[in-house]
C-alpha cells in the first residue's frame, strides 16, 4: 500500500486538533464561578508619562577638509565583524579587529600612510593585508553630534585596488571616545 507523506506528517497534526477540540467543548459544559470583588467606586488613572525629546542634536554631514578633521579610532566592520580604524596626525593608519580571533591570535589587518589633498584622501597599505594593493583614494563626510564627530562616511573617488579595505571603509564608521 502506498501513503502520501504530506498525509502521514498530517495525521499527528489532525490528532491534536481533535484532543483540543474535546478539551474545549468539555471546558464550556461547566458553569464560571462567579468572585464576588468590593472594588472602589471611582478608580483613578494615572497620568500619560510626558516625552522628553532628546537634548543631542545631529547637524548634516559636511564634506572633510582635512586631515586633522578625522585622526582618532573609528569603528567599522571588517570581513571578520567589527573592526577599529586608527588614524593618527602624523599620516598613518591602521586597522584591527575589534575582538581578537580566538586561538589565532588575529587582530592587525592593514596599515600604512594616509594624505589629504585637493579633498581625496589617498591610503597607501606599507604592511598588512593590502600591502600588495596599495592604493586607494576616497572623499569624507562627516556627521557631528552636539559639536562631536559622530560618523564618518568615505566614498571611493575611483576603484580601490584592495577590496577588502574599501568594503571595511564605505561602511559608516562611528567614532570611538578616548
Amino acid at each position: 500500500m502506498y501513503t502520501k507523506p504530506a498525509l502521514v506528517k498530517r495525521i499527528p497534526q489532525a490528532i491534536g486538533v481533535i484532543m483540543l477540540a474535546l478539551v474545549m467543548l468539555n471546558g464550556c459544559s461547566s458553569q464560571p464561578t462567579l468572585i464576588q470583588t468590593n472594588l472602589p467606586s471611582t478608580i483613578q488613572v494615572p497620568p500619560s508619562p510626558t516625552i522628553i525629546p532628546p537634548t543631542s542634536t545631529s547637524e548634516p554631514p559636511v564634506p572633510v577638509k582635512s586631515l586633522d578633521e578625522i585622526v582618532g579610532t573609528w569603528q567599522t566592520h571588517c570581513g571578520g565583524g567589527p573592526c577599529l580604524v586608527k588614524i593618527t596626525a602624523d599620516g598613518t593608519y591602521r586597522m584591527d579587529y575589534a575582538n581578537p580571533t580566538e586561538g589565532q591570535g588575529v587582530t592587525f589587518i592593514d596599515g600604512g600612510t594616509i594624505t589629504f589633498a585637493d579633498g581625496i584622501f589617498h591610503l597607501v597599505s606599507t604592511h598588512g593585508y593590502c600591502e600588495a594593493m596599495p592604493n586607494g583614494y576616497f572623499q569624507a563626510l562627516m556627521t557631528f553630534l552636539d559639536g562631536k564627530p559622530s560618523i564618518l562616511e568615505f566614498t571611493l573617488t575611483q576603484p580601490d585596488e584592495c577590496s577588502d579595505r574599501s568594503r571595511a571603509l564605505l561602511y559608516p564608521m562611528h567614532y570611538v571616545e578616548q
